[in-house]
């Protein structure tokens, strides 16, 4: 791929074998899904953009990166209520999440170049849903940033936010919504799914555990 691709030598070796690991080596798939993510990747130069590059979405702090599971996988929380998709600029916002796993994947040892997230749907209301925007943004995993996910906890789920889940996993790849672990607004249930991977001293302390770190 890098032969093939020779303008990309400067990319670490590691976006290669995700590609290749994700599309279950098949080298011309890979491929063939590598070549837009080259060509986004160099029209945005996204491996060197940080979070902060993007203040009016930042400052709201829907994503916080707060730790590592026990195997060291990055931690990555999103409070959908602090996340404003609707009327925001789409490019801008996928390359703000492009900003934020790179950063969390470039800390991680390469054999776990893999983040778990952990997505609170609480206080979540339809002022908030973008169905375009979301539908912009979740193919963008898939396709610029395949098999990054380790685990996915989707947690703190009403009625709304069930019905929207629904859709949205619609667009996700079967492989993706395997890794997907859905609980209810109960802490302990929360907690006790939380902690099949990571320590009670990572886990804030809203949802159970004894991080203090401060939240959105």
């Amino acid at each position: 791929m890098v032969q093939q691709f020779p303008d990309c030598s400067t990319l670490p070796l590691n976006i290669f074998a995700r590609f290749i690991m994700g599309y279950q080596y098949d080298y011309t798939e890979a491929t063939n899904r590598f070549t837009p993510y080259f060509a986004w990747a160099k029209k945005t130069n996204i491996l060197e953009l940080q979070p902060e590059d993007f203040p009016q979405i930042h400052l709201s702090k829907p994503f916080t990166i707060i730790g590592r599971t026990r195997e060291g996988h990055g931690v990555i929380l999103l409070q959908l209520k602090n996340l404003k998709i609707k009327g925001m600029n789409h490019d801008d916002f996928s390359k703000y999440v492009g900003a934020i796993v790179n950063n969390t994947l470039r800390t991680a040892d390469p054999s776990l170049d893999t983040y778990y997230m952990i997505i609170d749907v609480k206080d979540y209301t339809k002022d908030n849903f973008d169905m375009e925007g979301l539908k912009k943004l979740t193919p963008i995993f898939s396709n610029y940033f395949p098999d990054v996910l380790f685990r996915m906890a989707l947690i703190n789920l009403g009625f709304f936010a069930s019905n929207m889940f629904s859709l949205v996993m619609m667009f996700m790849h079967e492989v993706t919504r395997k890794k997907i672990k859905i609980v209810k607004e109960n802490v302990q249930l929360i907690k006790s799914t939380l902690l099949e991977d990571i320590d009670l001293d990572t886990i804030p302390v809203a949802y159970g555990g004894n991080n203090t770190i401060q939240l959105g």
